[in-house]
């Protein structure tokens, strides 16, 4: 016997089993965007978003991008009356960066990137999960989805 309780041991057998459950089923919706994407449907992936503008929220709110075949847009996630926000069709990413300070540290999963973009006077932010980057990068790149100007240095 190990001197753990049964209790305590079939507890952590379901967290990792269950912890394992979700990332296949996240590396599965994230596949399924990807092949969307490329059999050229838009894509619409969770993020955080935030501006320095109106009529995009100043505080960080979760919603869904929706990038690809059209201009990026974005909708609240409990804005059932709200329509999709459309987001500048041209921009300029300034920096791919991961969470900083506490209250990101908090608020994002560690495997969250934040890309930093502005357009204009609109300086724009999203919490992206990594395995999300390429595709909406992708997506951002294309002139069918806003030729946003994204540097080579992408993390």
């Amino acid at each position: 016997m190990s001197g753990l309780p049964a209790g305590v041991l079939q507890g952590v057998v379901v967290a990792v089993i269950g912890g394992m459950l979700v990332g296949i089923y996240g590396a599965w919706l994230a596949a399924r965007r990807r092949k969307a994407y490329l059999a050229g449907r838009p894509a619409s992936v969770d993020v955080f978003f935030r501006a320095n503008v109106a009529p995009y929220p100043r505080r960080w709110r979760i919603g869904w991008l929706t990038v690809g075949y059209g201009p990026p847009s974005w909708k609240p996630r409990f804005g059932f009356t709200r329509p999709r926000m459309p987001l500048p069709t041209s921009a300029t990413v300034d920096q791919i960066r991961p969470p900083k300070g506490i209250r990101e540290g908090n608020l994002f999963n560690v495997e969250t990137r934040i890309i930093v973009a502005r357009a204009g006077d609109v300086n724009l932010e999203f919490a992206i999960p990594k395995r999300d980057i390429p595709v909406v990068l992708a997506a951002l790149e294309s002139d069918a989805g806003g030729a946003w100007n994204i540097p080579a240095d992408r993390e």
